[in-house]
């Protein structure tokens, strides 16, 4: 999870009215103290190594960018063109801490930008910090609270989950709200199958546990004084003879708020992610 600042531009994250789910949850919520807890699935005791994405959009690219991909695919009778391939891998210490990261973009458009489409970030650790090398950028290390999370204005509860701005319920986020003091808000609700543990998260021992099930729906309203947007994405998966999730697909609707007096909805666009994932002991 990402706050609002960082993760707007890809939080790709989402709300108009409460759907009945979400009111279902939120009113669990207002009543858990009352409740057993869900019973839990087994979680999946792996790493993730790499994550392999190609995003599909409605519109074509500049016919001279390849892609080792399909020149398009129909989803909901609906045309899709690839726009972008990316790939990263990870790498973690004895201790299953990530120590590496590197993202490339296997599109000849994306692969020939600055930095040659590759990104790489390293992690070193002691008691009391963490600091990230970037191959692109000067970072500034962070330190760590008494579970080893990263402490810089973060907040966690007791069972590791980040707080800043966070419902959560049977240790699932189900909702996350931030603001700012221009005006911008962004609202996010994360619906689960709550049958199914969740994909391993990299990063989890730097920003605490995510989701403890697999996330199925994200709705975002992100809102600014003059209008903003509304994003829907919903994930679907195919899992391998382990029982792993090895493919998502990701379909998402961005639907921009409008400025005038009505403040209609305009037409959806549409995007689909498809990732590929691979895993280890």
């Amino acid at each position: 999870m990402r706050d609002w600042t960082t993760g707007m531009s890809d939080l790709a994250n989402k709300i108009g009215p409460f759907k009945p789910i979400t009111l279902l949850l939120l009113i669990s919520l207002l009543s858990c103290n009352q409740e057993a807890p869900l019973p839990k699935v087994a979680s999946i005791d792996l790493l993730l190594l790499k994550s392999t994405s190609v995003s599909y959009g409605e519109y074509k690219v500049s016919n001279h960018v390849t892609f080792p991909t399909p020149d398009s695919i129909s989803f909901l009778n609906t045309t899709l063109y690839p726009t972008r391939i990316t790939q990263t891998t990870y790498e973690y210490d004895d201790q299953k801490r990530i120590v590496k990261s590197q993202g490339v973009d296997l599109d000849s458009i994306h692969s020939t930008e600055t930095g040659g489409g590759s990104a790489v970030t390293t992690y070193t650790y002691t008691a009391q910090t963490v600091t990230p090398h970037s191959d692109r950028y000067p970072l500034e290390p962070s330190r760590l609270n008494s579970e080893g999370y990263i402490a810089n204005g973060n907040t966690y509860d007791q069972n590791g989950h980040r707080t800043n701005g966070a419902i959560i319920l049977n240790d699932n986020i189900i909702q996350v709200k931030s603001s700012n003091n221009l005006g911008f808000t962004s609202l996010v609700i994360y619906e689960y199958d709550l049958t199914k543990p969740n994909i391993p998260d990299p990063y989890q021992n730097l920003y605490g546990k995510p989701s403890y099930n697999l996330l199925v729906k994200e709705t975002l309203l992100f809102t600014y004084p003059t209008g903003g947007y509304k994003e829907i994405t919903t994930y679907t998966y195919e899992y391998d003879q382990r029982g792993l999730p090895k493919r998502r697909t990701a379909y998402s609707e961005f639907f921009e708020i409008g400025t005038s007096a009505s403040g209609n909805i305009k037409s959806p666009e549409k995007q689909v992610v498809i990732s590929n994932f691979e895993f280890a002991r």
